[in-house]
């Protein structure tokens, strides 16, 4: 039995002592029978349906969870990612309700917190912190601290969709070759075979194999309030190995020549900053990327501009949506698919431009 009497000197007690769903034993004590009998009764109920919450929790803050919560959800995150949800935390969410029992935030109260957010900042980035505290409310949620998460229901910004203007390939070659000579071939290694900066500049001279002319994406270089983090990519697609046209195989070639590298430099990086040491992109964005771009007219793209360049070519070559997913290196074949969309989209756009134009010439 659950219920157990017991005398004290202010009265009569009824404990009531229960298991959670781990079987860890939790107790409460009532004033009468009849209040223990119906905590046991709903305890049980809940448990049966899913809906059991540990009273044990019920007086815990936001800002007591997050303490319990983040270090072991931190254990997984990237150093840069790890960065943004710390920032966030503590200037958008723990100020405004890290003092609040977490049983007691309702959506509209939620909804009063966004609106603010909405008044002074992107749709991107008031969806980016709202996804952080989507997280740690869901988490609250699995653990069965709280029935279901108040973030149901609240209405976040939408964001603009804007259609990029695509870098064409006569940009491209401005593009390079206005950039520092040294530096080149990072901009033909996003275009041509759809690498990430980080992956770019993780790249280390035994990740080429040149006589077989292919290269492993096995390492990423990242840059987190101000110190350098190497590490694996983020997901197991990102780990892979590239096929290396012979155009790209001759500029690494001369590359190397240039840098006095060979193979007894295996872990040197192949790129490295004008002093020596592994590239920063605070200061390899300023520095070298910026002057290149503003130089052709273009300060809106960015280097991942590099990437939708090389899924139109996949997609104007013809490859298999899965294929592709593989060489880009997207653990989720729906970003694959998305930038595909977007290729195709263009490549539609381009081939009515040029039927047009040699229909009607200019008329």
């Amino acid at each position: 039995m659950s219920i157990h009497r017991r005398e004290t000197k202010n009265g009569t007690r009824w404990d009531v002592r229960l298991r959670d769903p781990s079987g860890k034993g939790y107790a409460k004590t009532f004033r009468t029978k009849r209040e223990a009998q119906a905590f046991e009764r709903n305890e049980l109920a809940a448990r049966d349906q899913g809906t059991w919450v540990d009273p044990r929790d019920s007086k815990q803050t936001v800002g007591e969870w997050v303490a319990t919560w983040y270090p072991v959800h931190e254990e997984g995150l990237a150093p840069k990612t790890a960065a943004q949800y710390q920032s966030t935390l503590n200037r958008w969410i723990l100020p405004a309700i890290g003092h609040r029992r977490l049983s007691s935030i309702t959506p509209l109260e939620l909804q009063g917190l966004v609106n603010p957010w909405a008044a002074e900042a992107k749709p991107s980035t008031v969806q980016h912190r709202f996804a952080i505290l989507r997280t740690i409310l869901m988490a609250a949620v699995k653990e069965d601290i709280l029935v279901r998460s108040p973030c149901r229901s609240v209405k976040l910004p939408r964001k603009e969709s804007r259609r990029r203007k695509p870098i064409t390939p006569e940009e491209l070659h401005r593009l390079t070759e206005s950039i520092v000579e040294r530096y080149r071939p990072m901009v033909w290694l996003g275009a041509i075979l759809g690498m990430r900066w980080g992956e770019v500049a993780g790249l280390r001279v035994g990740s080429l194999d040149m006589g077989e002319r292919r290269l492993w994406v096995t390492e990423t270089v990242g840059e987190a309030n101000g110190i350098m983090h190497f590490g694996p990519p983020k997901s197991a697609a990102g780990r892979r190995s590239l096929p290396i046209p012979e155009a790209v195989a001759n500029i690494l070639d001369a590359h190397l020549r240039s840098e006095g590298l060979t193979e007894v430099d295996s872990d040197v990086h192949l790129f490295r900053a004008v002093k020596g040491g592994p590239l920063r992109h605070t200061w390899w964005h300023p520095q070298v990327w910026v002057p290149a771009r503003d130089a052709i007219g273009r300060p809106d793209i960015g280097f991942h501009d590099l990437r939708r360049l090389y899924a139109s070519g996949l997609v104007d070559a013809g490859v298999d949506v899965k294929v592709s997913q593989e060489l880009m290196g997207h653990e989720d074949i729906r970003l694959t698919r998305g930038l595909y969309a977007q290729a195709a989209s263009e490549s539609k756009r381009t081939a009515n431009e040029a039927i047009a134009t040699r229909l009607l010439g200019s008329c």
